[in-house]
């Protein structure tokens, strides 16, 4: 799935930025902190949000809202 292709990116590439976006509820708590994740429906303002956030080393390891 999504998080475990993460996983395995973020092994190979630690410095890359990850950012998971879903569309199912359930997922978001399901993925902890390992990675930020964008919830649909979204605002294309909330995605230009969290990629602004990624590429400026923000913290990458909470849910974007």
């Amino acid at each position: 799935d999504g998080v475990d292709l993460a996983r395995t990116i973020r092994a190979a590439y630690p410095r890359l930025p990850i950012l998971l976006v879903t569309g199912y509820a359930g997922s978001v708590g399901s993925v902890g902190s390992d990675f930020p994740v964008l919830a649909k429906p979204y605002r294309l303002e909330q995605l230009r949000q969290a990629i602004a956030e990624l590429m400026a080393g923000g913290k990458s390891q909470r849910e974007v809202a």
